[in-house]
């Protein structure tokens, strides 16, 4: 092969393995929705859980533990 040839090769492997870096996390990637939904004609939630916009929720709002590296302020 002459040098040409090579650097035709070598360009076409390039141009696939920036294909692949960009469009191959996107074809294994899930759907952002999960599974697990509720509401009209769909499964109730445990107990424990509500239904809240079609995803079983907790009420109890989060909260931090009384011991946090995180820094508090009022």
């Amino acid at each position: 092969m002459n040098r040409k040839t090579t650097i035709y090769i070598v360009f076409i492997v390039m141009i696939a393995l920036m294909l692949y870096k960009v469009y191959g996390p996107m074809i294994r990637m899930d759907g952002f929705v999960d599974a697990g939904r509720c509401g009209v004609d769909l499964p109730s939630c445990p107990s424990g859980l509500r239904c809240i916009n079609g995803y079983c929720k907790s009420d109890v709002a989060p909260r931090l533990p009384l011991f946090s590296d995180l820094p508090m302020m009022p």
